[in-house]
């Protein structure tokens, strides 16, 4: 009873002190906020759950409560009402997202902060304690808020592991700033093994690539449809000889599944990747795809020849040392992807005998050849079901030959799937001697990511 009576009459102390200089029916809310923040315990000091709204959806209902609440508001309620228009437009062209912080005793939501996307210094508009956030926006608004609905790092993204097995193209995420913001940057250790530009896919190459890659992602929005979308990364890594050999792939015939390798890794090489996308765009009709032109370069550069070679080594092979690939891409661009682009490598006739002390013994002279090529495939990132189906058409004009490629990625949640890579020459008559009629690459897929 002393500690009410102590309240009331604290209440009676201010709320008299304050009419002083202006009558109770003539306080504004911000008069009342100012109160109120007087009697409440400041909580900064603890730790709390925060999470981040990007779906467009729920910010326009959001934005829709704001602007139509019946009732006086605070400056920061005022100075959404006044930009509204900025407000959706920015929403519109997925530029705006909700931070919301929950209170440190309770499941109320404490503060909403309005973040533009370019701008991570300030929030422009902050809207303050769970009461009034609950009468702005409706008991049925606040609850999906609430709830946190639309937090696709648990899902989509994972951000403390990404741990990716694949015969082919192993990736190991290092470090990443996910979710702290709607940017982030990832760096990864990654390897690669074989060239599909080249129509020399997994081992038949005869070389392996591994080293770092960085990326940078402008709008975490985007991993919601695409979980490799990225602004741009940077590759940069060693290229190595791995002239293994497979038990039973001597004397197979050219039809089978599995081959000896014609071509032959001869050296060491500087090897770099990069990609830059320019544009991109949410499809609001779909809600589900995310347009975006990519481009590609990447290349290896011999650096260092390889002087010893092991005994299952032909006495004379093929081998290439330099290539470079340019590719443009239009990803999402509805239920298809399309992509073109122009593939060049050189190819050098050598002997593993060289005279002691000089450089790799060339026994014809070094072929450039050039494969221009064109893509389409589908995608789609769904929860339970990921797959990616992607057919290649290309074709040599310095060599007159070409090949019809197939290649597909199944996943299931994300988790466990298959890759599959099939390669058919167009013209098997004149295709030259360091390649194969056909190839087929399988290799299963194990992700870890949490």
């Amino acid at each position: 009873m002393k500690t009410q009576l102590l309240i009331l009459a604290l209440l009676v102390g201010i709320v008299s002190t304050t009419a002083v200089a202006q009558r109770p029916d003539t306080l504004t809310v911000d008069d009342y906020v100012a109160l109120y923040s007087r009697l409440e315990k400041s909580t900064d000091m603890f730790a709390k759950e925060h999470w981040t709204i990007t779906d467009q959806g729920l910010i326009s209902e959001v934005l829709f409560e704001l602007v139509n609440f019946q009732g006086e508001g605070d400056k920061e309620l005022n100075r959404i009402r006044r930009d509204r228009d900025v407000y959706v437009r920015r929403n519109d062209d997925g530029m705006l997202r909700i931070e919301c912080r929950k209170r440190s005793h309770d499941a109320e939501i404490e503060r909403l902060d309005f973040y533009e996307t370019g701008n991570e210094s300030q929030p422009i508009a902050s809207l303050s304690d769970y009461a009034y956030i609950r009468t702005l926006l409706g008991p049925v608004t606040y609850a999906k808020v609430k709830s946190n609905p639309t937090t696709h790092f648990d899902s989509h993204q994972g951000t403390a592991c990404d741990l990716y097995l694949h015969a082919m193209n192993p990736d190991l995420m290092l470090w990443s700033t996910l979710p702290d913001s709607s940017r982030a940057y990832k760096l990864s250790a990654f390897g690669r093994l074989g060239d599909d530009y080249l129509d020399l896919p997994f081992w038949f190459q005869g070389t392996a690539v591994g080293g770092l890659r960085l990326a940078y992602i402008n709008n975490t929005q985007t991993l919601e449809v695409d979980r490799e979308y990225t602004l741009y990364t940077l590759s940069v890594g060693a290229e190595i000889p791995v002239n293994f050999t497979v038990i039973g792939a001597e004397n197979q015939p050219s039809n089978s599944p599995i081959k000896e390798r014609k071509v032959v890794g001869s050296g060491t090489g500087f090897y770099l990747k990069a990609t830059y996308t320019p544009w991109s765009k949410l499809n609001l009709i779909t809600a589900k795809f995310q347009e975006h032109l990519q481009f590609l370069v990447e290349g290896s550069v011999a650096l260092q020849e390889k002087k010893l070679y092991p005994w299952n080594i032909p006495d004379a092979f093929y081998s290439v040392r330099n290539y470079l690939t340019l590719a443009a891409y239009l990803k999402h661009a509805g239920l298809f992807n399309f992509g073109a682009g122009v593939s060049w490598h050189d190819l050098h006739y050598v002997s593993r005998y060289t005279p002691q002390g000089e450089p790799l013994r060339r026994l014809s002279p070094t072929r450039n050849n050039v494969l221009p090529f064109l893509e389409v495939g589908i995608s789609q990132d769904g929860s339970l079901l990921q797959y990616a189906i992607t057919t290649q058409v290309n074709y040599s004009p310095t060599e007159s030959y070409g090949y019809f490629v197939v290649r597909s990625t199944f996943m299931l949640s994300n988790t466990v799937g298959i890759d599959l890579r099939y390669f058919k020459a167009i013209r098997s008559e004149g295709l030259p001697v360091w390649q194969y009629d056909n190839y087929l690459a399988v290799s299963p897929v194990i992700r870890i990511n949490f």
